[in-house]
């Protein structure tokens, strides 16, 4: 059934190659700017196939690639690159536009796409080299990607209130179950309607930790408790959603009364 996304009428340059339900785009051409019309353009071919024939792109699996011998193309590139990985964590993690690219990329578990750049381009020298790029390789770069992201989020000044609840990269992007949602988010990342309730309601961050988990427990456990033990993370998306669903009946009540 996926034959007809290979037999597309792509721009020139364009071609489509397909591997069981992988796909891949590959344009050739003289500039960045002529480089992204036509991939924009294939892309959209791409996916009004796939609406009509009921299917869906996985844009958090979609990753982009440059090859160039100009610098300055492959720096221009890279920051476009960077732009559309953070809004593709933005709808990952469902979160406000307000979050920062660092607290984002963290709540949607994507490691910065400078980082897979770089095991792409090991994994390429060992191609380049003849050796086998192996399992424990890809693992072993992995690692690395992740200890070296560890090592920019632990030192950044973005995202802290997000950094106090998962201050553990590694145990949060492995964790076994939970997944993120809008209500979840606004109080990964602290931004949104979470916060003004707690301060509207006089609220102390104990306080609501308690009422959703049935014990005592900080902030920063808060996550390691949650990607432990699945029961916690549920108590704490349902808490999350009952807040967010309260706060709005009482915003609806006061603007009633205004009007």
């Amino acid at each position: 059934m996926y034959d007809g996304v290979l037999r597309l009428n792509l721009p020139e340059g364009t071609t489509i190659v397909g591997f069981a339900d992988d796909a891949a785009i590959a344009v050739v051409a003289k500039d960045l700017v002529a480089t992204e019309a036509a991939a924009n353009e294939a892309i959209r071919a791409v996916e009004t196939w796939l609406d009509l024939a009921g299917l869906q792109l996985a844009a958090h699996k979609t990753e982009a690639v440059l090859f160039s011998s100009r610098k300055k193309v492959v720096s221009s590139y890279m920051r476009g690159a960077e732009a559309t990985h953070r809004l593709c964590a933005i709808r990952i993690a469902c979160a406000l536009k307000t979050v920062s690219d660092d607290a984002a990329l963290v709540i949607a578990g994507l490691i910065p796409i400078v980082e897979q750049a770089r095991k792409r381009a090991a994994a390429h020298e060992l191609t380049l080299a003849g050796q086998v790029d192996t399992r424990e390789a890809r693992e072993a770069r992995r690692q690395e990607s992740i200890r070296r992201w560890q090592a920019k989020w632990d030192s950044s000044t973005k995202g802290r209130w997000t950094h106090k609840l998962i201050p553990d990269l590694k145990a949060w992007i492995d964790r076994k179950n939970g997944q993120v949602d809008f209500h979840l988010t606004q109080i990964l990342s602290g931004h949104g309607c979470f916060r003004s309730y707690l301060k509207r309601f006089g609220h102390e961050t104990e306080d609501w930790l308690e009422v959703a988990l049935g014990t005592r427990v900080s902030a920063e456990g808060l996550v390691r408790l949650m990607v432990s033990d699945p029961e916690a993370w549920d108590a704490i998306a349902q808490f999350a959603a009952g807040i967010m669903r309260e706060f709005r009946g009482a915003e609806r009540e006061r603007r009633a009364t205004v009007d």
